[in-house]
């Protein structure tokens, strides 16, 4: 029985995973036909009906949180005409964002991510975007709408992901599937997607210098995702023995995806921590993409960081 009452009806294609809505679009295709209704009498009418229907097959699921609205500061609400765009959300009380708006909606307490305070947070990436609270004051914030990854969030939560892409598995049921799943559950352990036990990825560099992999270029209120060739690691951060190159001078160059209306160039090093994980560094970067580079010149690249106050690469 679906939320109309009804218990029996034809509305599409059998497919436990789409999703319909009956409607009365004009627009929309009717699906008719003819059900039988047997009388007290044992005589058999024979009903015509006709019904419209939308479907919609999911392609990723977002897992909602309160930090949509937690809103501690009392930040401010403004409607977009009203929203005062000419701040740059620095964080001093003249530029400091005074308030936010459904394109600019930074108002989660850096202190939420990493566990830090106003105090010890001057040299990270949660210290870089600042707005105006109900007191009249600079705090620092970061973007309140929806990640792909949060940033690490204190109190040893770490890293958690908001947003999970659907795949369609056509071959789902199939025998060939199966025999996939079932080797998978035998020669690799439970966890060996889990970032947080496998930082590098659970088959390591090897599989990087093929295949690449993703990294968030964060700071600033909001991320970007950037993907790393696999070419561009086997040539950039490794020499012709196969030592990793680990200085300044090995970069590779690589751009972010669009966020906030923009983009970023940005070169990348990387060297190993006491714990042997890979640590990435931003040695410059500009706005724009790699294909538009005839349109920069080395005065538009900062070094260290971007100009909207990204100044981190995290894997």
């Amino acid at each position: 029985m679906d939320a109309m009452g009804t218990t029996g009806h034809r509305r599409g294609y059998s497919d436990r995973y789409l999703f319909a809505a009956q409607n009365t679009q004009e627009k929309v295709s009717p699906i008719e036909f003819t059900y039988e209704k047997e009388n007290d009498d044992g005589s058999i009418d024979y009903i015509p009906t006709s019904s419209r229907w939308s479907y919609a097959i999911p392609f990723e699921i977002i897992y909602l949180t309160p930090l949509t609205s937690w809103n501690p500061y009392g930040i401010q609400y403004f409607d977009k005409d009203e929203y005062d765009d000419s701040k740059t959300g620095g964080c001093t009380k003249a530029n400091a964002y005074s308030g936010w708006t459904e394109k600019a909606a930074y108002f989660t307490p850096s202190e939420f991510f990493q566990g830090l305070t106003q105090a010890s947070a001057g040299d990270t990436v949660t210290d870089n975007t600042c707005a105006l609270g109900d007191d009249g004051e600079a705090y620092s914030v970061f973007a309140s709408g929806h990640w792909i990854n949060f940033p690490d969030i204190g109190g040893n939560v770490g890293i958690v992901r908001q947003r999970y892409p659907i795949f369609p598995i056509h071959s789902g049921g199939s025998n060939v599937f199966k025999e996939i799943k079932a080797l998978q559950s035998m020669v690799l352990p439970h966890d060996y997607d889990d970032p947080n036990v496998y930082p590098d990825g659970f088959f390591g560099d090897d599989r990087d210098k093929i295949y690449g992999f993703e990294v968030n270029l964060q700071g600033g209120g909001h991320q970007h995702v950037v993907y790393i060739q696999g070419y561009k690691v086997r040539n950039r951060w490794y020499d012709n023995d196969g030592n990793a190159l680990m200085n300044e001078d090995a970069v590779v160059e690589v751009e972010g995806d669009t966020r906030e209306n923009h983009q970023h160039v940005i070169e990348v090093w990387r060297d190993l921590d006491d714990d042997n994980t890979w640590q990435y560094h931003i040695k410059r970067c500009r706005y724009g993409s790699i294909s538009d580079a005839h349109k920069y010149s080395d005065d538009d690249w900062i070094d260290g960081e971007c100009s909207d106050f990204h100044n981190q690469v995290n894997r």
